[in-house]
């Protein structure tokens, strides 16, 4: 549960790209924040992010199908595809990131590139006979390709918006929150009707028919060949790995990053044991995915409006924590479930915007932007790692073989959602930890500054003494 809303929450981040490039004057650009050609950027980027993120989004609809009809049927591995594909997609930011900032003539080349990867990818998924096979193309291949789709939109958006950058985002953030919200039910409807070979194939063809269009609209605004040579990115500086917030701040990220995508992966199977329907599952993954996508504009707001990013990442991740302890662990019945849903999604999928803000705390007063957007860059990273992670955990949490009882958590689930509960405790662990340093390191600059200046008032008065 990862979204695009996650860059607008620290804008000095999304300069980055912008502070290294000399464009023509003005008068030669298409306007900035509107006009004709910027929405139309909005538009073929919101289809784009749709196609990157609205599978891994819905994949829990696939797992449900996956262990319970042939071929591979009783497979508990399968569990690892859908995150597998999220935590993919976000290692490989990091690293394009870099590229595209060094080399923005490679964005449309990249694109189109990724495109081919998720066609291609969806189709070997279909012909997949074993689970490794389906963990490697629906899993690790459509992850890559949609890590190159989704690194140039961060890279183009600083373009095309500035001052309405927020609303950009918010745009592409409802959009896909629109996609999560049916598409759980339209893949559930389509395999236990067609199949996942026809679901799958049919999923390739409409990548490639919304795609390629979206793609014709998506363009620089500022021409690469407009970059100066004096302006180009400086040497990469790795001060930060020296700063004990970065540490703190990443492990909060990686253990809330293997947490936060596990009810999206189970919510449905779980659902089952509950002797509901495969749409009542789908409907309670479409909560999730709708009240996520809320959630992240909405806790980008709050952490703008307060101005610190403490509240946030403490409401987050102890209300998702609650939520999975004492509502998931007790549902029986499917309001029980969509009400676990809408709370989790709402408040776990608010830590995702606060990442923009913890790579600026880490830069702290070096106001290095190439940096900020490298730490970014990690986290994302570190985050997709967690994701991965977590479909290894999950599947060994989950044991298959236990039948689902009444009791806390039907009993065969109470692993997974203890695991959760105190995992996001941890993340919030982590958070108050830096907050200590953070404070600390305030008094003692603090303590530095009041110390130079009674230093500068004795030399002072030493001088007006002697006139």
């Amino acid at each position: 549960m990862t979204n695009v809303s996650e860059k607008a929450s620290d804008e000095s981040l999304d300069s980055t790209y912008t502070a290294h490039t000399v464009p023509p004057p003005q008068s030669e650009l298409p306007p900035q924040d509107g006009g004709l050609q910027a929405w139309i950027f909005l538009f073929g980027a919101s289809i784009v992010e749709a196609v990157t993120w609205g599978f891994p989004f819905c994949f829990g609809v696939f797992r449900d199908y996956y262990f319970t009809h042939p071929p591979f049927e009783g497979d508990g591995s399968l569990a690892i595809v859908g995150v597998m594909s999220n935590g993919c997609l976000q290692i490989w930011i990091p690293f394009l990131l870099q590229l595209l900032y060094k080399r923005p003539q490679y964005v449309r080349p990249m694109m189109w590139i990724g495109l081919a990867i998720c066609v291609v990818s969806s189709i070997g998924g279909a012909f997949s006979r074993k689970p490794y096979q389906m963990i490697l193309t629906q899993g690790a291949l459509y992850g890559t390709g949609a890590g190159f789709l989704f690194a140039p939109i961060l890279v183009l958006m600083s373009e095309w918006f500035d001052k309405r950058k927020s609303f950009a985002y918010g745009v592409m953030c409802a959009d896909i929150g629109i996609g999560g919200t049916f598409l759980p039910t339209v893949y559930s409807k389509l395999l236990h009707r067609y199949g996942y070979r026809t679901t799958l194939l049919g999923w390739a063809v409409a990548v490639l028919v919304f795609t390629t269009p979206a793609l014709l609209c998506i363009r620089h605004r500022v021409p690469p060949a407009a970059r100066s040579e004096a302006t180009a990115p400086r040497a990469s500086n790795f001060s930060f790995f020296l700063k004990p917030s970065f540490y703190l701040l990443g492990a909060s990220v990686f253990i809330q990053g293997m947490m936060v995508d596990l009810p999206g992966t189970y919510l449905p199977s779980f659902a089952t044991d509950l002797q509901l329907n495969p749409t009542q599952g789908a409907l309670a993954l479409s909560m999730l995915n709708l009240a996520t996508a809320t959630g992240q504009i909405s806790f980008g707001l709050f952490a703008d409006w307060s101005g610190s990013f403490y509240p946030s990442l403490f409401l987050s991740t102890i209300l998702s924590g609650l939520a999975s302890l004492l509502i998931w662990g007790w549902s029986s019945i499917i309001a029980s479930l969509i009400i676990f849903a809408l709370i989790y999604g709402f408040s776990a999928g608010g830590y995702a915007v606060l990442r923009g803000r913890f790579s600026a705390t880490v830069v702290g007063n070096e106001h290095d932007v190439s940096q900020g957007l490298m730490i970014f860059g990690v986290y994302t990273g570190i985050r997709g790692l967690g994701n991965i992670a977590s479909g290894f955990v999950g599947t060994a949490l989950v044991d298959e073989r236990v039948q689902a009882q009444r009791g806390y958590a039907w009993k065969k689930w109470v692993p997974l959602v203890v695991f959760i509960g105190l995992g996001m405790f941890v993340a919030a662990v982590l958070g108050g930890a830096q907050y200590l340093v953070q404070v600390l390191n305030d008094r003692k600059r603090n303590q530095d500054s009041s110390a130079e200046d009674v230093h500068l008032d004795n030399i002072e008065q030493g001088l007006s003494d002697n006139s």
